[in-house]
This record gives structure tokens, C-alpha cells and sequence, in this order.
């Protein structure tokens, strides 16, 4: 699962994609990477393969 980021780190705006296995895994991948910021927004989204899409009409 990927998760996005809007992260403010004191001298401005961050927008940060990271996967992680849950939300908890996703803050701390942040906090080892970034130490103090502040996280204004944050959402997350499934991982998608090849396998799983369906496009109409794709052959």
C-alpha cells in the first residue's frame, strides 16, 4: 500500500509518497526520515498490478 504525505518540516511544504505495510509502519518510515515535521493531510492508496487492472476494451 502506498501512503501520501503533505508534510510541513519547518522551512515549507513536503508532498511525500512512501509504501508501507500499515499506517503505523508509514509514520515510522517518516520519522526516521524526516525526525520533526508536522503532517498537514495524508491518505493512502492500494497497489495496483497489471493482474488486477481492468481497463474495458484492453486485450
Amino acid at each position: 500500500m502506498y501512503y501520501i504525505a503533505l508534510l510541513y518540516e519547518g522551512l515549507g511544504q513536503q508532498l511525500v509518497r512512501l509504501e508501507a505495510n500499515s499506517e503505523a509502519d508509514f509514520f515510522a518510515k517518516l520519522d526516521a526520515q524526516f525526525g520533526c515535521y508536522v503532517c498537514l493531510w495524508y491518505s493512502q492508496e492500494q497497489v495496483v498490478t497489471n493482474e488486477e487492472s481492468t481497463i474495458p476494451g484492453a486485450v
